[in-house]
């Protein structure tokens, strides 16, 4: 693994903050919404959204293939 992209709390958030907690309530996990919900309002960290961009960047082209062979 590349411990250039590291991953933290961060990684709950591959997609995003707003299209995981959506996606979140949109499929039922209510209780992990408002855990991360209150979570992030609590340390809020702008640095999500780039950390989520740069590792989609890294593993996926702009027409969305896999970067990374498969095993």
């Amino acid at each position: 693994m590349d411990l250039g992209i590291g991953f933290d709390a961060q990684a709950i958030f591959g997609a995003g903050r707003g299209d995981t907690l959506q996606w979140l309530l949109e499929n039922g996990y209510t209780d992990e919404h408002a855990r991360l919900s209150e979570w992030l309002s609590q340390s809020e960290d702008p640095k999500i959204e780039d950390w989520a961009r740069h590792v989609r960047g890294y593993f996926y082209s702009p027409d969305g293939v896999l970067l990374v062979d498969p095993l």
